[in-house]
């Protein structure tokens, strides 16, 4: 472009007369640069407030959208909310499950921040004009019918489907124990107060999320925990929950094969239903319905599910589940979902906050995972190479670092002042505990000798920065024993890491063997270095070498512990433990790809000689103890032997998750 082109560029742009001598030099460059950046400039402004209903309360995470697209956010915990919206006029709706929404209009110009307090009124129900006989049956149970003869067509119109997440997690605790097996909880280093009640976990996440042919893939392009500047969030949180499929999985790892959907194909065999009314919303007429198990300890859920009636699709829903449901790991779990329409008979989900809670080891544990979905798409072109087999999630190679700042712009719920204080105090308790004085404080501390620790896990030691670390087995590990070979026997062993640097390190382990009443000394050591890949998480090879005499048992995979054999031998005047002494050596050598693909090879020579019974002695008066030689070996003859082995293993772990920083 030329000289006298951008003269004319700019006083067409900025609508001022072109006298190119006149001008000063430097106001047309400013005019200029003002002028190309006018057309790209954006700006946005905010509309924030709270959510409550017509008593004054807030209501947590109720969903605020621009009407008539799927685009807004929701309120947190306390029903404070904040809406990020372009220039212009917007119809800004607030809406919660089982109150009346409530619609703002506000213009935004530039950057300002419009205040506005939502109140929502509850929800009134009409009643459906029906003739109930006796006997008869309620008139849910032909919404639930038509419903159910829809679901396929709901679920099968979802060829494909991408959206964007924002995650934000919690876990707190009403009540933290004072010690757990003897050990004390320091609740500083918790993060709770006093009285034991805090935040012990918290997270964010943005995410993009696509899904087409039964293929997933979820794409994280920030997280941040709270206390752990490279914490990876919760990769594994299903990131799209449908009740459109028959077997619904909420959680990973809370059933074994997930719940029954309220409208799942077979609903009506597991599922009671009463029609509790209506109410019309944007010209839609939505039902509501109650939902109970037919019986318990099945994987059923209560609680309501809202249908829309013509499309007779999900509308929303408020379910939970109990112990009676058989959930493992948690006692309750509840979900609430929030859907809107995308386009004509086509239902989007908006929101969804689980509500987990658990007690365990004293403490009382409850939380909330709250997902947002904006910009959702159904059925666009999501190219093939977009999914791998081996991968479905992977991180952002900047996914940890993002600052502080940057989440302060981009989060779409707002902290509330808990969550706040939680990242304030344990970024700076982080800061404290990096700090080399500090470290070196309470490794003094946590190297103090504890009979308790010779008791239950063992003793625990380390060198100044933590270079070398060594731990000894106790007694509930086997480090006194009592056997019919060795007798009365003492087991030490000695685990020993030395951090070379960040992504290598040395490991090894000491282990020593003497039987009072067959007299013989023992002795064996294992010796690795490991290498890890510093930007790839789950990516290492290491090799060892390991060597020595030591005593084991003939099955190697024996649930029967030295434990469990020594009171079974005492008391109970029956040796279980069938055991062989071995000398030789190995040298290992294992690899992971760190895309869930890993191999192992072992070469070794081995001398096994055969042991036979010492001691026969018991407490018991009816003992029952047998020799030595094991069952498999019974008429055929237990000699001495060499032997040369060469193992080799392949792992594979699908849905690996792919972590790169």
């Amino acid at each position: 472009m030329a000289y006298s082109d951008i003269g004319i560029l700019t006083g067409l742009l900025c609508q001022q007369p072109v006298k190119l001598k006149t001008i000063n030099c430097m106001k047309k460059t400013v005019y200029l640069i003002i002028c190309l950046l006018l057309p790209v400039l954006s700006f946005a402004g905010v509309l924030k407030g709270v959510v409550k209903d017509d008593k004054g309360e807030p209501l947590p995470f109720a969903v605020v959208f621009i009407q008539g697209t799927t685009t807004g956010t929701a309120a947190n915990a306390d029903g404070i909310y904040a809406l990020t919206l372009p220039d212009g006029t917007h119809k800004v709706t607030a809406q919660y499950m089982g109150f009346v929404p409530s619609v703002f209009n506000v213009t935004i110009s530039g950057n300002e921040t419009v205040t506005h307090d939502y109140k929502l009124k509850e929800q009134s129900l009409n009643m459906k004009e029906v003739v109930v006989k006796a006997n008869g049956e309620d008139p849910a149970y032909a919404i639930i019918r038509k419903a159910i003869k829809r679901r396929k067509f709901h679920l099968d119109q979802v060829k494909s489907f991408q959206t964007d997440i924002y995650l934000k997690g919690l876990f707190g605790t009403r009540k933290t124990p004072k010690r757990i097996l003897g050990q004390k909880i320091e609740k500083e280093d918790l993060g709770v107060d006093s009285a034991g009640k805090g935040i012990l976990y918290l997270c964010e996440e943005e995410a993009t999320y696509y899904s087409k042919a039964n293929k997933e893939r979820t794409i994280i392009r920030a997280v941040r925990e709270s206390g752990e500047p490279n914490g990876v969030g919760l990769s594994k949180m299903p990131p799209v929950v449908t009740f459109y499929e028959n077997n619904v999985n909420i959680l990973q790892g809370i059933t074994p094969r997930g719940f029954i959907s309220p409208i799942s194909e077979n609903a009506l065999l597991y599922y009671k239903y009463k029609y509790e009314g209506d109410f019309t919303q944007n010209g839609y007429v939505i039902d509501k319905i109650k939902v109970t198990p037919k019986r318990q300890y099945e994987p059923l859920m209560t609680g309501y599910i809202y249908i829309v009636e013509e499309d007779w699709a999900i509308h929303s829903l408020d379910l939970y589940a109990t112990g009676k449901a058989n959930l493992e790991l948690l006692d309750t779990i509840r979900v609430e979902q929030l859907h809107l329409p995308l386009k004509k008979d086509t239902w989007v989900i908006k929101n969804q906050v689980l509500y987990p809670s658990l007690k365990i080891f004293g403490f009382d544990i409850s939380g909330y995972f709250v997902t947002i979905y904006n910009k959702q798409e159904v059925n666009g072109n999501i190219p093939d190479s977009m999914f791998n087999a081996k991968i479905n999630s992977s991180y952002a190679a900047d996914a940890t670092k993002k600052d502080t700042s940057y989440w302060t712009q981009n989060r779409p719920v707002p902290l509330n002042e808990a969550e706040s204080k939680d990242y304030r105090d344990k970024d700076s308790m982080r800061i404290r505990y990096e700090d080399p004085k500090y470290m070196d404080s309470m490794r003094r501390k946590r190297n103090r000798f504890e009979l308790m620790s010779i008791v239950m896990g063992g003793y625990n030691f380390s060198t100044k920065g933590n270079k070398n670390r060594f731990v000894t087995n106790s007694l509930l590990d086997g480090l006194i024993g009592f056997n019919s070979v060795e007798g009365l026997n003492i087991t030490p062993k000695l685990w020993w890491t030395r951090n070379i640097d960040t992504s290598q390190y040395l490991s090894g382990k000491l282990a020593a063997r003497y039987g009072f009443s067959n007299t013989h000394f023992n002795a064996m050591g294992k010796f690795v270095y490991t290498k890890r890949d510093r930007k790839w998480l789950g990516k290492f090879w290491s090799v060892g070498i390991e060597g020595g005499r030591y005593v084991y048992q003939f099955n190697p995979n024996s649930s029967v512990t030295p434990l469990y054999n020594t009171y079974t031998t005492l008391v109970l005047g029956q040796n279980y433990m069938k055991l062989y002494e071995r000398l030789g050596g190995a040298i290992t050598y294992n690899q992971s790809l760190g895309n869930g693909l890993s191999f192992a090879l072992k070469a070794g020579y081995q001398q096994r000689n055969p042991l036979e019974n010492t001691t026969a002695y018991t407490w018991s008066n009816n003992p029952k103890m047998t020799d030595n030689t094991p069952v498999p070996l019974k008429g055929l003859g237990w000699a001495k032997h060499d032997a040369a082995i060469l193992s080799v293993g392949i792992a594979y772990r699908p849905g690996y998750i792919h972590y790169i920083s």
